[in-house]
């Protein structure tokens, strides 16, 4: 292999919009070429079934990574709960109230 170069073209400097849309124009490109020709092979039965299976896999994907998302903004929140007992006509009642710290 050749020895590693230091090209100043490559100097890393996309945005975070420009690296989405290259992702995105990159995985619709390979899923348009790519999912006819397989249409074609597996036939009907089998394309509707695995488009159904990665639609759901996608799903859950997306699922686990708002949950970690949340997850991990849980964590940075700091958050006390204050306690308070009011009392009315109808009876005393303790209340909890989330505080962030």
């Amino acid at each position: 292999p050749p020895p590693p170069t230091n090209n100043p073209t490559h100097d890393g400097t996309a945005t975070i919009r420009q690296t989405t849309i290259n992702i995105t124009k990159t995985c619709m490109g390979t899923g348009t070429l790519a999912l006819p020709f397989g249409a074609s092979r597996g036939g009907l039965l089998f394309n509707v079934g695995g488009l159904a299976i990665i639609a759901i896999w996608n799903l859950y994907g997306v699922d686990r990574l708002v949950k970690c998302r949340d997850l991990i903004v849980g964590l940075n929140r700091r958050v006390r709960v204050r306690r308070r007992r009011r009392c009315d006509e109808d009876g005393c009642r303790e209340e909890e109230e989330e505080v962030e710290v």
